[in-house]
């Protein structure tokens, strides 16, 4: 069975996200798309070989799609959630997942209603250097978790301009958070376990638009293992998680796929 399934919100996410399934899956394949901007919508079906839609709503009542993939605003993420499912669509939506925790419990539990499959593209998790460390937490390599370190940062605020959708608190609390950040803490949480504790503090201290740039968080986890994560939104790439263990280090470059570890 192939899953048919519309792209929402025709941004370079969208692409690069509609690239990774052109051709390359027999599992899913994007029979239509809808964005705000008809150019957009008519780019991208030329592009993809697509049909597109001029509304979400007839996206949504059309009974051959059977998912929809979200890559629009943040902040209209939880709306456009609970509409699928609501339609009982399958949805794969970008992160963050939306921007508050009782928007997500309502987008939850619709999609839990209709019985319909709910992803987050939380892509990380499926890298190499993850799955190798998820392997040897499993197996007990480190002995006990001590701690973990994580640090996603990029330029990418530097450029903003005040017509960027991004360029806003509503849209990027806590500066690069929702666009890098979050990617580091779903992997704490996969390794560590749920949150319990959290302090952060955030500061624009470069950027030109009305948002932050710089981030540092400190977590406690349901494991008892404690964490940290900075995230720069206006200085060159990095990108690295540490975990520290009674019986081992671990040090990850996500992105690249390189690990290396101290055993003792």
């Amino acid at each position: 069975m192939t899953i048919n399934a519309a792209s929402i919100g025709l941004g370079w996410w969208s692409g690069e996200l509609a690239k990774s399934i052109h051709n390359n899956s027999h599992l899913i394949q994007i029979t239509s798309c809808y964005s705000r901007n008809k150019n957009k919508r008519v780019k991208f079906a030329n592009q993809f070989g697509s049909r597109h839609h001029d509304s979400y709503e007839a996206v949504l009542a059309d009974s051959t799609i059977d998912a929809v993939i979200i890559s629009t605003p943040h902040s209209l993420h939880a709306e456009h959630v609970i509409q699928a499912a609501e339609a009982g669509k399958h949805v794969f939506v970008e992160k963050p997942f939306t921007l508050t925790v009782e928007s997500a419990r309502k987008a939850t539990a619709a999609c839990r209603s209709s019985g319909v499959v709910l992803a987050v593209g939380h892509n990380r998790r499926f890298s190499a250097s993850a799955t190798r460390l998820k392997e040897w937490l499993v197996e007990g390599v480190f002995d006990t978790l001590l701690h973990l370190e994580a640090n996603f940062s990029a330029p990418g605020a530097l450029t903003y301009t005040p017509d960027r959708w991004r360029a806003n608190r509503l849209e990027s609390p806590a500066g690069g958070i929702a666009a890098l950040g979050i990617h580091l803490i779903d992997l704490l949480c996969y390794f560590a376990g749920s949150i319990t504790r959290v302090s952060a503090q955030a500061k624009r201290r470069a950027v030109t638009v009305d948002m932050d740039d710089t981030t540092s968080v400190l977590f406690e986890f349901d494991s008892g293992a404690t964490g940290y994560l900075g995230c720069m939104f206006a200085c060159p790439y990095t990108s690295f998680l540490n975990i520290y263990g009674t019986n081992a280090n671990a040090f990850a470059k996500v992105d690249t796929d390189k690990l290396s570890a101290q055993i003792s």
